[in-house]
């Protein structure tokens, strides 16, 4: 019984405790109750047997009461809790739509497949004024619930600031400035950001993200741009730089998320960057929503998902 309430009360901690009453309680009954000369007298044994028996009856009832009780509290806490994960996962799939535009010089397709019931990635895209136009991607550290609050709070906080006009670089510190008194210590956001307009130049911002792809159409050659900065929500200070890429007409700029990449099969084989860049130039010519599945079938098709997989990618028309 004390065994019994000590596990469904979650005390595991003080079995030892019990442990060592129960033999001191033997050896008492032992050296203070020794055996009766009579104890093999059959009216004395099933005296005891009946005793015994009850005990073990009352045990049994007690026991099972206490077992019932268990799967009513938990079962409860697993509703609730499956409740709160299920309405988490409707309210990230709000927030994470498939981004798919057709600009005058550029065409934009991104989108995001969770690991779990709510990711930590996010992919989104925004018009400004005279053709502007931002497109990013976010990989919050960690998984489950608190990834996608933090994921939801920097998809605020670009949008705020974005009211503004500014640029990458600047936009990464005015987020950086927002989400760090508010995030956990441990966790930090990596991003990389493409901004363009109605020309062939793009600025772009990459704080601890991977490598941006760009497919030159005329070389039919695959270019990385690396990260220029650590990634969001380091140091309480940080500043963030940025940079450009001349597209012509038919490159293709890519950002994905490291579960693209870090895939193992069951060898313990990891894909890596490679594959992925020798798929984009082969598939370079198909519209983005079809472009978008052939890559990541190369993962899916290399390992099992174990992290969100996102991509964005941006083709300049001409």
């Amino acid at each position: 019984m004390g065994y019994a309430v000590l596990f469904v009360t979650r005390r595991v901690r003080y079995f030892p405790l019990l442990v060592a009453v129960q033999f001191l309680l033997e050896w008492l009954r032992a050296k203070y109750f020794p055996p009766s000369a009579t104890v093999g007298d059959p009216q004395i044994l099933a005296h005891q047997i009946s005793i015994v028996a009850f005990c073990a009856t009352m045990g049994i009832i007690a026991a099972y009461s206490l077992l019932v009780h268990f799967f009513h509290v938990e079962g409860r806490r697993y509703y609730h809790v499956h409740a709160e994960i299920s309405l988490a996962s409707e309210i990230h799939r709000s927030l994470v739509p498939v981004c798919q535009r057709r600009l005058d010089h550029f065409e934009i397709y991104g989108a995001s497949v969770p690991s779990g019931e709510v990711g930590g990635d996010l992919v989104d895209f925004i018009e400004g004024p005279e053709g502007r136009w931002t497109g990013y991607v976010a990989d919050v550290s960690g998984h489950g619930v608190q990834s996608g609050v933090l994921m939801s709070m920097f998809k605020t906080a670009v949008h705020s600031h974005l009211l503004t006009d500014c640029a990458p670089a600047q936009l990464l510190t005015l987020i950086h400035q927002t989400l760090f008194p508010l995030k956990l210590p441990a966790m930090f956001v990596t991003s990389g950001i493409l901004q363009g307009g109605a020309r062939g130049r793009v600025v772009f911002a990459s704080a601890g993200h991977p490598a941006i792809l760009h497919y030159r159409k005329v070389a039919n050659v695959i270019l990385e741009y690396a990260a220029l900065d650590p990634p969001l929500g380091m140091f309480a200070k940080q500043q963030f730089s940025e940079s450009t890429i001349d597209c012509g007409a038919g490159d293709i700029l890519l950002i994905i998320t490291d579960g693209l990449t870090e895939v193992y099969n069951k060898s313990g084989a990891e894909l890596g960057l490679e594959p992925l860049k020798s798929a984009l130039v082969k598939d370079a010519g198909l519209p983005l929503e079809q472009l978008f599945v052939e890559l990541r079938s190369g993962a899916t098709g290399f390992g099992a998902q174990s992290d969100d997989q996102t991509m964005l990618l941006a083709r300049y028309l001409g």
